[in-house]
């Protein structure tokens, strides 16, 4: 995997790291098997330990995303596990590679979590131009806010330069409301993820473990 040291709110810098070109659009993010999937991201090792997925991270509400595409692409669908599902901003959330209104994602881990690094599966739609390219992680202590920013990250690469990306905490924060707020795509009218794994410091059981994020029926491959 590639590192580049994107910039930060706070001054502190952090590191991504990227994985693989996807080389088409998903299902599959590329040519490869599911079995050279895994086989790369244990060579990875990102820091700390992903947490199991929870469909109830995140809802299809108000509360939850500040909008989504008609069909089914609305904010659970990026914790399922089939290789298509995904969340999509609405269409024209997005001129010209900016978001023309608040463009957002929230997600309740149900517990405070001290999160070391945060995995992003990158947006393909019919072309790469959804992918995003700046976000913000932001956390609270409610649902309601108010959110801090702990970091924010730029020039992200589009997803067939790299289909995923591990963005660093640096330092780690600890809270129970993530939101992603994205601040610039690659030019289409819209952005989003297919998933999203939280690598924590320490993991209640059941843990996540590194080949469920590529298996069928646990992954968004």
């Amino acid at each position: 995997p590639q590192a580049t040291s994107p910039m930060q709110s706070d001054g502190e810098e952090c590191v991504v790291t990227c994985g693989p070109p996807a080389l088409g659009p998903h299902p599959g993010g590329n040519g490869e098997s599911i079995r050279a999937w895994q086989d790369k991201v244990l060579a990875e090792r990102p820091k700390g330990t992903p947490l199991l997925r929870d469909l109830s991270w995140t809802a299809n509400s108000p509360e939850f995303r500040s909008s989504h595409w008609e069909g089914p692409f609305d904010a659970v669908q990026c914790l399922r596990t089939s290789a298509d599902s995904r969340w999509s901003s609405r269409q024209d959330s997005f001129e010209g590679g900016f978001p023309v209104e608040d463009t957002w994602i929230l997600f309740d881990l149900n517990e405070q979590q001290t999160v070391l690094e945060i995995r992003l599966i990158n947006y393909w739609s019919y072309n790469d131009a959804f992918s995003f390219k700046a976000l913000s992680v932001e956390t609270a202590s409610s649902i309601e806010g108010p959110f801090v920013t702990a970091a924010t990250y730029r020039d992200l690469p589009r997803a067939s330069v790299a289909a995923y990306c591990y963005l660093e905490v640096n330092p780690p924060v600890r809270a129970q409301f993530w939101r992603l707020s994205f601040l610039e795509n690659y030019g289409a009218s819209a952005t989003g993820i297919y998933g999203i794994d939280f690598c924590v410091a320490s993991a209640p059981s059941p843990r996540g473990d590194l080949n469920l994020l590529y298996d069928r029926r646990k992954s968004s491959f």
